[in-house]
């Protein structure tokens, strides 16, 4: 794809792709009459490590970095933050962190995830730490959102209702949220697709 149109007043988008070496046929560039997004440089696998954005002629520099099993590790941003992932054994995310200044920020941490890969809990900027459950069909049975992880400051909770066996088909049927104290039922209705 080379470009798009739209049927409104959306501008028009087109698209750019390399054709020197690590950049044979990679999008290299997307731009409307606003602004253009610029692809600028990339590794042997093809990995984006530099772009920039071009908007009202001023330019905004980003830049990447990733590990050995390919994720990314680091994101640094116009303004001079920078955004590290952190990973665990299994090359899941277990933190994501910011530098600004010189002032450092934890946005997610102490990741911890169900055997089936799901999270089970992690902890927030703000100390808030949600927690997950699943049933025996690894869907999400409930959740909780704890202030410091303490149960006693459950802060928002939710049970989702898949429907009982043998007429669990996947289709979530209801969920009830309690929000720091009434429980707000909230009933989904499908129709024979089983869409909402």
């Amino acid at each position: 794809m080379i470009g798009k149109t739209y049927s409104d007043s959306t501008p028009a988008v087109t698209y750019g792709y390399g054709t020197g070496p690590n950049v044979r046929n990679h999008l290299t560039s997307v731009s409307n009459a606003n602004s253009t997004t610029n692809y600028t440089l990339f590794d042997g696998l093809g990995r984006v490590l530099a772009s920039n954005q071009v908007t009202a002629g001023q330019t905004y520099n980003f830049a990447y970095t990733y590990n050995l099993a390919g994720s990314l590790i680091s994101e640094s941003f116009p303004l001079g933050r920078v955004v590290t992932n952190t990973y665990d054994g299994a090359n899941r995310t277990n933190q994501v962190a910011g530098m600004l200044g010189g002032t450092a920020t934890n946005y997610v941490s102490n990741v911890a995830y169900a055997p089936h890969g799901g999270y089970t809990s992690f902890t927030l900027g703000n100390q808030l730490v949600p927690t997950f459950a699943y049933n025996n069909r690894l869907q999400t049975a409930n959740w909780h959102t704890l202030l410091y992880g303490d149960p006693a400051e459950d802060y928002m909770s939710g049970v989702l209702n898949w429907g009982a066996a043998p007429n669990n088909n996947g289709s979530l049927q209801a969920i009830t949220e309690t929000n720091d104290g009434p429980s707000y039922p909230a009933h989904l209705i499908f129709n024979q697709a089983f869409t909402l």
